[in-house]
């Protein structure tokens, strides 16, 4: 992955006041704790014999990797946790495979490659043809011949960004059009290789001028800037379709971090003056505005998170296990989340081998509609009674009550009460007048895990397939 920014730890003012200032902007959410499952894409023990750079991964879970085989060759390739399948290689006209692949949901991979015949060239591909989007070699593509090219970004369109020097200056350029997003005469570079292009052509890019480092938005919005009051560098943009940057910076106060903006106040989403002593110089966002970074810990180790709470938002960290080894080292990069929350990286382990994973999210519980006490309001109970309190679950749009399993149901740690015949209380009703069946059940009152300061009872429960469910509703405590 890129360079680790490795400062010392202090208490930074700037950062609280940019943390208690910032807004949530498009695309920005907060991460709740979840657990993962893993999925070896590859690894050394198979047909490669070293990963460089971080994955990418699209919607669908297909990651993207550069490898060298065991065999010399090295390549693109993707895969699902079956057979790799090769973009490209090095077995053609390509010299040298750029270790950092772009790839979008249709499975389109983008990458920089240098050229047995000389130059470098852009390329865009699904494994089959490949198309030139630019190259340093005026024969191969005439009329638009660069001097430089920096890695590209595609997005799920096709559309293919990249930095480029032309003959007239410096820019940033897409597939689209041979009208540059940005441009700058001069033979020195103006801009950054990193950069991000969302869905829509929208790009992030990094640019310098005559006050310092910044990174802007195609459509003319300054997302952050080295002269301004917060930050001394600024890392690698990732922008998601609501137009939200997440990127690292290090702070003119001291220390670091992952920070999201849409060119108002930056929103912190974790900083050095935690637990976390530092932070990769880049961050992966998805569409519904999760960010997940590298990071090390006060406590020395490190590991990939999508929040400030390293046991709550924790992916994956040195010291944890991944099919017996343990983890001894990470790398992640700004393509490494998708929106469903997946995050592909390349592990290093203990027993030497190196492997790409996949770890996708657990699905998280089923949040029903519950009606305790339905027609009440407010919804008193009497903890001191002997009889049940009646609940119902409602059938919505997106949920069926009729596929709860009663016998599974708590509501605050009670649980439904059983007839003499061993079956538990409960019947389907139309409690909301809406035409639909509901779940309506009897809970013990005496069961109740409440008191007198209670004001909220939760219910938990499965469907008769497993999927777990969980709700809510106000209640009043009576004498």
């Amino acid at each position: 992955m890129g360079r680790n920014s490795r400062c010392s730890k202090r208490q930074h003012l700037i950062i609280a006041f940019a943390a208690m200032l910032g807004l949530l902007v498009g695309g920005i959410a907060k991460t709740e704790a979840a657990s993962y499952t893993f999925t070896k894409i590859s690894d050394t023990a198979d047909d490669f014999s070293s990963f460089s750079g971080p994955p990418a991964v699209n919607d669908s879970g297909l990651v993207a990797f550069s490898a060298r085989l065991d065999s010399g060759p090295s390549g693109i390739f993707t895969g699902d946790g079956t057979s790799p399948r090769t973009i490209a290689d090095t077995t053609g006209p390509f010299s040298f495979l750029s270790p950092l692949p772009s790839l979008s949901d249709s499975g389109i991979v983008a990458f920089r490659a240098f050229l047995k015949a000389g130059g470098h060239t852009i390329v865009r591909t699904d494994g089959s043809t490949p198309t030139t989007i630019a190259t340093t070699n005026p024969i191969a593509q005439p009329g638009r011949a660069f001097r430089f090219l920096g890695n590209p970004s595609v997005n799920d369109d096709g559309t293919v960004a990249f930095h480029g020097l032309d003959a007239t200056g410096s820019g940033i350029f897409t597939s689209d059009t041979t009208t540059p997003i940005a441009h700058r005469p001069g033979v020195s570079p103006s801009f950054d290789d990193n950069l991000s292009v969302a869905d829509g052509g929208a790009v992030a890019f990094v640019a310098f001028d005559a006050t310092g480092r910044g990174i802007f938005r195609s459509d003319g919005t300054m997302i952050a800037h080295t002269s301004g009051p917060l930050f001394k560098v600024l890392g690698v943009p990732s922008l998601n379709s609501e137009g939200a940057v997440a990127f690292w910076a290090m702070l003119d106060a001291g220390g670091d971090g992952i920070f999201v903006s849409n060119g108002t106040m930056p929103t912190t989403i974790a900083d050095s003056t935690g637990p976390f002593n530092s932070f990769g110089n880049s961050a992966s966002i998805n569409d519904k505005g999760v960010v997940a970074f590298w990071a090390s810990l006060d406590d020395g180790r490190h590991g990939i998170f999508t929040g400030p709470d390293p046991g709550a938002h924790k992916v994956i960290a040195a010291g944890d296990t991944l099919d017996g080894p343990t983890v001894t080292f990470l790398t992640f990069g700004p393509e490494g989340l998708n929106n469903s929350g997946a995050v592909a990286f390349v592990a290093t382990l203990a027993d030497g081998t190196r492997a790409v994973y996949r770890a996708d999210p657990a699905p998280s519980d089923v949040r029903v509609s519950l009606d305790i006490k339905p027609g009440g309001n407010p919804n008193m109970i009497n903890l001191k009674s002997q009889g049940t309190v009646p609940i119902a679950i409602l059938t919505t749009d997106d949920f069926d009550a009729t596929t709860v399993n009663p016998t599974t149901v708590t509501l605050a740690g009670a649980h439904v009460k059983l007839k003499k015949n061993g079956m538990p209380m409960a019947a389907y009703e139309d409690v909301n007048g809406d035409g639909r069946a509901d779940l309506v059940l009897h809970v013990s009152t005496q069961y109740l895990q409440l008191d007198e300061s209670s004001m909220v009872a939760v219910l938990a429960g499965q469907t008769y397939d497993g999927t777990a469910i969980t709700g809510s509703d106000t209640v009043r405590i009576v004498p």
